[in-house]
């Protein structure tokens, strides 16, 4: 265990922390652009400078360990002078802009320069989209090459889709290692990765939900975004058994809840299985008793094994369990299955 002063104040941490790590543990705000806890510190962006007793250069927090009787400033007038330094440069040099339909303004750099004091000048610069597919865009005029979307394709979901070129002056992408998952859309601090949104949205006055995955039988947990009562995007969360990681069905499988294609009272077939199908409306109760019939007629026929059964990874861990019981206990059929099965 390392014994720390922080901002005055006494804390201990556990030994093999950075100083980021112990200054987060404590609840200490630094500001960062390029970490990520799961990834190895890249110390890209210096955003997240303290000043260390003793040393007079500034220390890069997210790259030096904390030791043993370290005394760390990380609001020091040196410390503050640097990040307003560091912020003025970035948003001369990069797009700050938003009115891109797929941007929410969930900026990283505009959010600090606020809390800096920075002036965030007029800017005219122009949309550089250098990689676009159906589910994202990347545009480099809003990349700060912190680094973390490659570090994401490459080192968790190992699909080497998104890499820098040699000079780091730009991207090269491979749209057949690219599994559309997102994960380097959900990293990026600037919104120069954005996907494609079919509805909208600012991030402001969002709500987010947490629920767990209804695609397999993982267990993913989801932050669901809402805006106003409707779904509007899914996001990952971080300290849960997907480690802040999601597949394409995840993250982009959440549209249906709102499509006007989705029944809304059952619907009875009315014509031959061999033409065009045919359905009208019917209450629950009339389609229960249909069900009831047509189950029972089989049964009586052929024997409970000729009724298959066949779960929704979308229904509750009780729905499905009441389903094989059914099928089972009730009708006499081992014939279960659920598309939730890996």
């Amino acid at each position: 265990m390392a014994k720390l002063v922080i901002n005055g104040l006494k804390y201990t941490a556990e030994e093999g922390m950075t100083i980021l790590q112990a200054c987060k543990k404590m609840d200490i705000h630094v500001p960062t652009l390029c970490n990520d806890p799961r990834l190895k510190p890249g110390g890209s962006c210096r955003l997240c400078v303290v000043e260390v007793e003793g040393d007079e250069k500034l220390k890069i927090s997210c790259a030096i360990a904390a030791t043993d009787g370290m005394v760390i400033s990380t609001n020091s007038p040196k410390v503050v002078a640097e990040r307003k330094a560091i912020l003025e440069k970035l948003v001369k040099d990069v797009s700050v802009d938003d009115s891109s339909p797929n941007a929410t303004g969930a900026n990283k750099v505009v959010d600090y320069a606020k809390e800096y004091g920075v002036i965030i000048p007029t800017q005219d610069k122009k949309e550089n989209i250098v990689v676009e597919n159906e589910i994202f865009t990347l545009d480099q005029s809003k990349c700060i090459k912190c680094g973390l979307c490659v570090k994401v394709a490459n080192d968790l979901q190992h699909c080497s889709a998104l890499n820098f070129t040699k000079d780091r002056s730009g991207f090269e992408f491979n749209s057949e290692n690219c599994v559309r998952c997102g994960n380097c859309v959900a990293v990026c601090p600037t919104e120069a990765l954005v996907t494609k949104k079919q509805i909208p949205y600012s991030a402001s006055g969002i709500k987010k939900t947490q629920a767990t995955c209804p695609y397999c039988g993982v267990g993913c947990q989801i932050n669901y975004i809402s805006k106003n009562n409707v779904l509007v995007g899914a996001e990952p969360v971080m300290d849960s058994i997907n480690n802040g990681l999601l597949c394409v069905k995840g993250r982009f499988g959440y549209e249906h809840v709102q499509s006007s294609l989705r029944p809304k009272t059952p619907l009875i077939r009315t014509n031959s299985k061999t033409e065009e199908p045919q359905w009208r409306e019917a209450s629950w109760d009339e389609a229960l008793d249909l069900i009831k019939t047509k189950m029972s007629g089989i049964k009586e026929k052929h024997g409970g094994e000729a009724i298959g059964f066949y779960g929704s990874g979308k229904a509750n861990l009780e729905d499905n369990y009441m389903l094989q019981k059914f099928a089972r206990a009730v009708i006499g059929s081992n014939s279960v299955d659920v598309c939730a099965r890996l």
